[in-house]
């Protein structure tokens, strides 16, 4: 097998687009268009930079900008753990549950026809099926934290939406005390969880969006909508799994193992076993699965909603009164520490900055680099 390369989406675009672009057209959506420019220009000349220079050995550095995009697994790293960090201290010291609602198979083109408006609705129904049934005095009869994180994909790369809910396994009643289940086992009745947000996606279909609504096959309104409850923790494991993904896409870079020109193969692990497998796909094909599960610009793929909401700030504190539970304060952003040189090991100095790459000729005893 070939020697890996240091940034493999970037060799992998650089190789396929062209072809892909060429098969597709004028089909290929704007923001996919977007994201594979980012992708191919991430961290090179193109994105500009600084340049840095050595004061032992005189060796000058070109670091060039990342693109930022969400899309790009070359970003988002520092990004995914600073989110990490401030949503575990925000987290009450309660149990949590992970609940996660998937779309119905019949709808998964619907919803890629129909991203944003269709995402919005269902991220709203799982929100209010989660108030409504925790909020009846026979399950709970208070009001819930919710941390919803929306994802589009399978280890395979296929289109599979489903929205992971962390929930607080505990709510803030009426009379504002703090209540938790009857029975530690028992939480909220999955199967009510589904029925009653099948009810609401339907009748916002057919009362918001009566075009959607008559692209659906009937038998979306008669099936059974998956609903799962994993089992109660502290809610730190969780966020740890969630934020692998809240600022990065389906796939990590570590999971790319070949590109022979022709076909990428890349690396997963099988949901029934456990065991890793390799799937090798041909280039434009793993092009068209990584792309699909762009989102719209601006769209927002995590969203907080009760006594996690920005707007529930007082129901909030009121919580963390009852619990005695006093999040630090929102840390400051650290400062980015100047490069390291490679030959000295010693930090180097910002002396130029870069506004589209490097000259044409470069100055002598240059190892440019990038960030």
């Amino acid at each position: 097998m070939p020697q890996r390369e240091s940034r493999p989406f970037r060799a992998v675009f650089a190789r396929h687009w062209r072809a892909y672009e060429a098969r597709f057209g004028a089909k290929i959506p704007r923001m996919h268009r977007r994201a594979a420019q980012a992708i191919l220009h991430c961290r090179t000349p193109a994105m500009g930079g600084h340049l840095y220079a050595c004061e032992h050995c005189g060796d000058r550095h070109y670091r060039y900008h990342s693109c930022n995009h969400r899309s790009c697994p070359n970003c988002g790293q520092r990004d995914a753990a600073d989110w990490a960090k401030r949503q575990r201290a925000k987290l009450f010291p309660v149990a949590h549950r992970m609940v996660t609602f998937t779309v119905p198979a019949e709808l998964r083109r619907v919803f890629r026809s129909n991203q944003r408006v269709c995402f919005d609705a269902f991220f709203r129904a799982c929100a209010e099926t989660l108030q409504a049934v925790a909020g009846e005095p026979k399950y709970l009869g208070g009001r819930l934290g919710l941390l919803g994180v929306l994802h589009t994909w399978t280890r395979q790369l296929e289109y599979h939406p489903h929205i992971h809910f962390l929930v607080t396994q505990g709510g803030l009643s009426p009379e504002g005390t703090w209540r938790r289940p009857r029975y530690a086992s028992f939480f909220l009745p999955f199967k009510r969880l589904s029925i009653d947000l099948r009810i609401r996606m339907e009748r916002v279909f057919r009362e918001q969006h009566p075009e959607i609504h008559a692209a659906v096959p009937r038998s979306v309104w008669r099936a059974a909508w998956v609903c799962h409850i994993g089992e109660p923790g502290n809610g730190s494991h969780a966020i740890d799994y969630l934020s692998r993904y809240v600022t990065q896409t389906a796939l990590s870079k570590k999971r790319i193992l070949d590109d022979d020109g022709k076909h990428v193969t890349i690396r997963y692990t099988e949901s029934a076993t456990g065991q890793s497998r390799q799937l090798r796909l041909d280039g434009y094909e793993f092009i068209r699965r990584l792309l699909q599960h762009v989102l719209p610009k601006g769209f927002k793929r995590i969203r907080a909603y009760g006594l996690y909401a920005p707007a529930a700030k007082m129901k909030y504190l009121a919580v963390c009164a009852l619990l005695a539970h006093w999040p630090p304060e929102r840390p400051a952003k650290p400062r980015t520490e100047p490069p390291e040189c490679p030959r000295c090991r010693l930090d180097m100095v910002r002396i130029g900055k870069l506004a589209r790459g490097p000259p044409a000729g470069p100055p002598a005893r240059n190892r440019g680099g990038t960030s």
